[in-house]
């Protein structure tokens, strides 16, 4: 691996090291201090959040995995967003799943809409914003 993979790698690594830090760090406090029924666009940005974190780490998989190959940036964004997508429906799946054996009110069809939405937004921004992608 020359050095400027490993530099692109290491932006990306500390940049997915940070965007978790955020989220977790927002969800245990969104969980503590009830953020979530407070707040009613709280669940849009961390759904936004959790596409960037999905994002980044996809890009990150994709520039570790596929070092010597070249892949144009519409097969990169493919790929992440088919990532987050994927991702972020298995989540919805998930609530209804939880939903069902709980009782508690996790999701409703315009919520999962919604959810999606700013799961994919949140790809797309890390996409388009990663200085990686604008080396190519």
């Amino acid at each position: 691996m020359d050095l400027e993979s490993k530099q692109k790698l290491k932006k990306l690594s500390n940049f997915l090291l940070k965007i978790t830090t955020i989220v977790f760090v927002l969800h245990f406090l969104a969980t503590k201090l009830y953020w979530y029924s407070d707040f009613w666009w709280f669940d849009m940005l961390m759904h936004f959040l959790g596409g960037v974190f999905i994002g980044i780490l996809t890009l990150y998989i994709i520039f570790r995995t596929h070092k010597n190959i070249q892949m144009s940036v519409y097969i990169i964004t493919k790929l992440t967003i088919i990532s987050v997508f994927v991702i972020g429906f298995s989540w919805e799946i998930y609530e209804y799943v939880v939903q069902g054996f709980t009782g508690a009110i996790l999701a409703n069809p315009l919520d999962s809409i919604s959810d999606l939405f700013f799961d994919m937004a949140g790809g797309l921004y890390a996409v388009y914003n990663i200085d990686i992608l604008k080396n190519k």
